[in-house]
């Protein structure tokens, strides 16, 4: 068993903790979610502008950096004179629907579950992207997918929602077992779920589907979210140590 203060690497070898992440987020039946159909005269291309860039660009706060490891008082300092070919790499990514390569790949970071370590499944893995890709990310959540989706979550959702987070969700649980108790109830029973490895095991059809009904979401953003998912590589950063990148078709970075 290895301590939060001893090296991962000390217990495991780095590229089976790179093949373990892998074999999470692979689905071996993978199916690729198909585009859907542009046309021209109806579907009109999403443009983000120069003012906008900026604005994010200069106000990057201090976060990890990703498999560029571009820093983020590059992107900060120098917002100015990136504001144009950002932009330019950005609008030319909405209306071909694809994202760059380069900005497909993650760096898995294993965070410990436990104190004492003595195996991986005690590691949650977590994706770290270059923060120019995170920064185009909050742009289509912000400009193109925020609104549209917000009217199909359940109100019974307060994850990923504007004001809402566990202490709402355990206050209004709070609120009806109250009632029920004031009421002509004994006892409130109450079930927990946890559902393992949800983020990783996210099928890329599954969300693709649920995107291409929400009647609002502009077809270019839909097949850019489609091409966002697809061709995924990933690798692990352990005690300095970098394996080579793998490639995953399952899970959201």
């Amino acid at each position: 068993r290895v301590g939060s203060s001893m090296n991962l690497s000390s217990l495991f070898s780095v590229n089976d903790i790179n093949t373990h992440f892998q074999t999470i987020n692979t689905d071996t039946s993978y199916v690729e979610p198909a585009l859907l159909e542009i046309i021209p005269e109806l579907h009109k291309v999403p443009v983000i502008h120069e003012i906008s860039v900026f604005k994010e660009l200069a106000r990057v706060k201090r976060t990890a950096t990703g498999p560029d490891d571009l820093p983020f008082w590059f992107w900060k300092e120098y917002a100015l004179e990136l504001t144009p070919v950002i932009t330019h790499i950005l609008d030319v990514s909405l209306v071909s629907q694809q994202v760059p390569k380069i900005w497909k790949t993650a760096n898995v970071q294993p965070i410990p579950k436990d104190t004492n370590i003595s195996a991986l499944d005690q590691r949650r893995p977590i994706s770290v992207t270059d923060i120019i890709m995170r920064l185009f990310e909050r742009f289509i959540l912000d400009f193109e997918l925020r609104k549209p989706v917000s009217c199909f979550i359940h109100s019974d959702q307060f994850a990923y929602k504007k004001d809402c987070g566990t202490e709402t969700a355990l206050l209004r649980n709070q609120h009806f077992w109250m009632r029920w108790l004031d009421g002509h109830s004994n006892f409130v029973r109450v079930l927990s779920f946890d559902f393992s490895k949800a983020f990783d095991s996210v099928s890329h059809r599954v969300v693709t589907d649920k995107l291409k009904k929400v009647p609002d979401i502009n077809p270019y953003i839909v097949n850019w979210v489609i091409d966002f998912l697809k061709d995924r590589q990933q690798r692990v950063c352990v005690d300095k140590v970098m394996t080579l990148l793998l490639p995953v078709n399952r899970g959201v970075p």
